[in-house]
């Protein structure tokens, strides 16, 4: 395995219309905090696997859910996205 970058590059892929709530919060939220609010915006990505996320337990801590939790990249777009 290769040792992990010095200055690693972090991302969010996060909807335009949920940036000016990104700003005004100055906070990430999780799926599961974001389907409680009413000023939540476009979702991005398949809603079947945010479902799944929001069911899903970590192994590392079983009282969470994976939607319980805010996603990171290590590169700016999905494998699945590029073509």
């Amino acid at each position: 395995m290769n040792n992990p970058p010095e200055n690693p590059k972090i991302y969010h892929i996060i909807h335009f219309d949920r940036l000016k709530s990104l700003i005004q919060d100055n906070f990430l939220f999780s799926d599961a905090k974001m389907n409680l609010r009413s000023d939540g915006g476009t979702s991005i990505g398949m809603p079947a696997i945010k479902q799944r996320r929001l069911e899903n337990r970590l192994t590392s801590y079983p009282d969470i859910n994976v939607g319980q939790c805010v996603p990171f990249y290590f590169c700016p777009r999905s494998k699945d996205l590029v073509s």
